[in-house]
């Protein structure tokens, strides 16, 4: 029995969550499950009424009786299985009040199967991106392109009405993707202009998951201005990634505002954006198969306004700037060279000429 936790992440060693394992534990608000997990057990989390998100991974392949019951916080509930599990009807006793979001495509196996079917709406998670045209004050980030083995770069923007003395979200990336570290094991950012008198605090939860919050190091700093970047991360894609698209989300995102001395905490929007990842070589612009000085002057050609048919944008960005540059063309210089270097045959005192 765990009293008085908040946030717990199950560490990746763990197999089964036990029966009564977090039993009216209720001042519980947040659980991470690893995909190590296969089972939830009987009454696993029963009256855990703080408990307002879960996230079932896909290697789970048993949910026990009453596992999630009398949860009355509960508002998010996501399942990473294509077919439904089963449960019976005290699995969650507070599903009309919780929307299930689940795989794309099984939609509708979830409302044809007992008691999923119950849930106050079923919700595919590629559902359409957030349009945050018509929203006042919002913590958002922009559909971004990649490739596998490659990074992104990912501006976290804050649009506003209000004067934010800070912030805080929530940052999941898709399943392996994760923050490039730095070598130390920390999490590499830039503040943009916009906060360059804040301060960064995170918390990493070893599975693509991010808590993040941003606070003024004066009594006088604050968000300037009132749209664009405040913060950069590069997002690792991993090296076995298939060409698709993935969902990001933002979400328990606060913009701290200060009235007469006290700070106030104002709830903003959960967002949902698109990385699609793209099925090429970094470097193969004229996308023939290999990476060769003709793809880096493609890239010099682009980059002084010639336009070439033929030409694969995504894998120009070659370092992962989101601009195509001279920069990008020495990448390609150096991979061509490297490659050569690497299958040229070895040269010994024997195939020397003596003269």
């Amino acid at each position: 029995l765990i009293v008085g936790c908040k946030t717990t992440v199950i560490p990746n060693s763990v197999t089964s969550i036990g029966n009564c394992a977090f039993y009216y534990c209720s001042g519980l608000t947040s659980i991470v499950i690893p995909n190590s997990v296969t089972s939830i057990g009987l009454e696993a989390f029963y009256g855990c009424s703080g408990l307002t998100e879960i996230v079932i991974p896909n290697s789970v392949t048993s949910i026990g009786y009453r596992a999630f019951a009398y949860c009355s916080g509960l508002t998010s509930v996501t399942v990473d299985l294509k077919t439904p599990l089963s449960i019976d009807e005290l699995t969650f006793t507070n599903r009309a009040n919780a929307t299930l979001y689940v795989p794309a495509g099984c939609k509708a196996a979830y409302e044809a199967a007992e008691y999923w079917k119950d849930f106050k709406e079923i919700v595919e998670m590629t559902a359409p991106d957030t349009d945050i045209t018509e929203m006042d004050n919002v913590i958002y980030v922009e559909a971004v392109d990649g490739f596998a083995g490659g990074t992104v770069k990912l501006d976290i923007k804050v649009k506003n009405v209000l004067s934010p003395v800070g912030c805080s979200f929530k940052l999941t990336l898709p399943d392996g993707f994760t923050l490039e570290k730095d070598a130390d094991g920390d999490v590499v950012y830039v503040l943009g202009d916009r906060a360059r008198k804040m301060s960064l605090t995170m918390q990493d939860w070893n599975n693509g998951a991010y808590d993040c919050a941003l606070t003024p190091t004066t009594a006088t700093a604050g968000i300037n201005g009132s749209d664009g970047a405040i913060l950069t991360f590069s997002v690792r894609v991993p090296d076995n990634a298939t060409a698709g698209e993935f969902k990001m989300h933002l979400t328990r995102n606060l913009i701290q505002t200060k009235t007469e001395g006290s700070v106030r905490d104002n709830v903003l929007p959960d967002v949902q954006t698109t990385l699609t990842i793209h099925d090429c070589i970094p470097g193969d612009v004229n996308d023939d198969g290999s990476v060769t000085p003709s793809d880096a002057i493609m890239i010099l050609y682009r980059y002084f306004g010639v336009e070439q048919s033929g030409f694969k944008q995504i894998a120009a960005d070659v370092n992962s700037d989101n601009n195509i540059s001279p920069a990008d063309a020495i990448e390609v210089l150096y991979k061509y060279f490297a490659s050569t270097q690497a299958n040229a045959p070895a040269m010994t005192i024997d195939t020397l000429d003596p003269q």
